[in-house]
């Protein structure tokens, strides 16, 4: 299956002109509240695409090995939201939010994954995010953040997330968990790479505009 039958399949709402924007990867927006999956390479390559928001897509396509990148490519991508999205797969957000910057350089990109336990191998190889805000991570695999650049992880588990090493953690600036849990990953050898850039989540404020109490049900206009 290419590409564009990837494209065509991830859509199920028989909007043509939203179908023809992604096989022509002239998509801005993608919004839908039914879709379950997003097909292999769906989205790969919009580069104009800044907000997806999918509340029931529970899966994104992808063999372990050869990689889902489902929105790799997307070097525009500011703002994604998967409620229901249970593991993020290989390589899905390669090389994301490149060109998605701030003023200053820095990453605009935020991610919200509230469901996802798993974080595949290279998930956000060279992708440059903001904000990875998780609420039921328990797993990290190997060169997930690796030759990228993430500036908040937001880890709300009431449990220490395992890493499969390496896991280019040195490439996280920030690692947002429960106070009560500061202490044992400060200890953990898993997590060495960050040690000194665990703070608590009941802190956790960006630029006054997302906190703690962020409703992972809505995105922002």
């Amino acid at each position: 299956m290419n590409e564009l039958e990837n494209a065509i399949d991830v859509v199920d709402n028989n909007d043509d002109g939203v179908i023809d924007s992604i096989i022509t990867r002239t998509v801005t927006e993608f919004i839908d509240d039914d879709i379950a999956s997003v097909g292999k390479s769906a989205f790969r390559g919009c580069t104009a695409l800044t907000k997806v928001v999918l509340p029931s897509c529970i899966k994104l396509d992808g063999e372990y090995y050869m990689g889902g990148y489902n929105f790799a490519g997307c070097t525009n991508l500011q703002f994604v939201s998967l409620n229901s999205l249970k593991t993020a797969s290989t390589f899905a957000f390669n090389g994301a939010g490149t060109t998605a910057l701030d003023q200053d350089g820095k990453p605009r990109l935020e991610i919200y994954l509230p469901s996802v336990s798993t974080l595949s191998a290279a998930a956000f190889f060279g992708a440059k995010v903001k904000i990875i805000d998780t609420r039921a991570l328990s797993s990290i695999d190997a060169n997930c953040f690796q030759g990228g650049e993430v500036t908040h992880l937001v880890l709300r588990n009431n449990r220490v997330c395992n890493v499969t090493t390496p896991a280019y953690l040195g490439n996280v600036s920030n690692v947002y968990v429960p106070s009560a849990f500061v202490a044992e990953y400060e200890a953990s050898d898993k997590w060495e790479e960050c040690r000194g850039r665990f703070l608590a989540i009941e802190d956790f404020t960006v630029d006054g505009s997302i906190d703690g109490a962020f409703d992972f049900n809505k995105a922002p206009n």
